[in-house]
């Protein structure tokens, strides 16, 4: 599966340095399972009842305390009002971030639970303006999101 292999990709080259890791709305776990395999001391959270299992606990992201070094975001930030959810990664995040959404298409607007598309660009931008140095960024046409990540300055 690509999405297992691309987010192996990721843990490797840009969380390897990441010991505790934070998978927020991590779903059925695809990028939770990775990040075990790898090694991590990852923490899912969801809040949908039917993901729950080992250590993906139903929590809401926002009222989290903890803090890790690594946060991976993937189809979250644009549920929610995006400077709220930086808010919160800034206070949380120790080392790096990465944030994919969903691509600006007609189709975006379908989910009412959409509340604004993102570009790379703008999220880098957003990073930027929470203390992060963007180390990456780029469209995935093959998830037709776009990935943006960041590291504390």
């Amino acid at each position: 599966m690509i999405r297992r292999r691309f987010y192996k990709y990721l843990l490797n080259k840009y969380l390897d340095d990441c010991k505790t890791i934070l998978d927020v709305g991590s779903g059925v776990g695809v990028f939770y399972d990775q990040a075990i395999v790898k090694g991590k001391n990852v923490t899912g959270i969801e809040i949908e009842d039917s993901y729950i299992r080992d250590n993906i606990i139903k929590k809401d992201f926002f009222e989290l305390e903890n803090k890790f070094d690594g946060i991976f975001l993937s189809q979250f930030i644009e549920h929610h009002d995006s400077y709220k959810v930086m808010e919160k990664v800034e206070k949380l995040c120790l080392k790096k971030v990465i944030i994919i959404a969903p691509k600006p298409t007609f189709s975006f607007w379908n989910n009412p639970e959409h509340k604004r598309p993102h570009t790379a660009k703008s999220l880098s931008r957003l990073m930027q303006l929470y203390g992060l140095k963007t180390i990456w960024k780029s469209n995935l046409g093959f998830f037709s999101s776009c990935i943006c990540i960041g590291e504390k300055k």
